[in-house]
């Protein structure tokens, strides 16, 4: 069996489909490789891979840390994610609000209490989430 798989400009995997035929090629061009490897899952290729110049390369883990995970719900009380490649796609909640962070840092502040899910895309680096309680 082989599975073909489709990356966008940037490289991130978007598209793995399983196949039944070597009939297809490889495309550069259209971004679409052909691969016979069945010992990575195709969960794990699209968070844990990526194309670069035509190769398959792992997503290493980003050196990302938060100062702390619990804060006062008072619009002042901060939470900082730091060591965030430049950029970096931060989502919190259910698409609450998206930003791309690119001086390496960000500040999040709530006045709601709450937990929050804060989703970290730095890629090439592996996508991470982060949870902040706010009370």
């Amino acid at each position: 069996m082989f599975r073909r798989i489709q990356h966008d400009v940037d490289g991130r995997i978007t598209v793995v489909e399983r196949i039944y035929t070597e009939d297809m090629r490889d495309d550069p061009s259209s971004h679409i490789y052909i691969i016979e490897d069945d010992s990575i899952s195709d969960l794990d290729l699209c968070f844990l891979w990526y194309y670069e110049n035509e190769q398959r390369l792992p997503r290493l883990e980003a050196p990302i840390s938060i100062d702390k995970t619990s804060i006062i719900a008072d619009g002042i009380d901060t939470a900082i994610l730091t060591g965030l490649p430049n950029p970096t796609k931060i989502v919190v909640g259910d698409n609450l609000f998206t930003v791309i962070v690119e001086d390496g840092s960000l500040e999040l502040t709530f006045d709601l209490p709450g937990t929050y899910q804060i989703h970290v895309d730095p890629f090439p680096f592996q996508y991470q989430e982060v949870q902040i309680v706010a009370s």
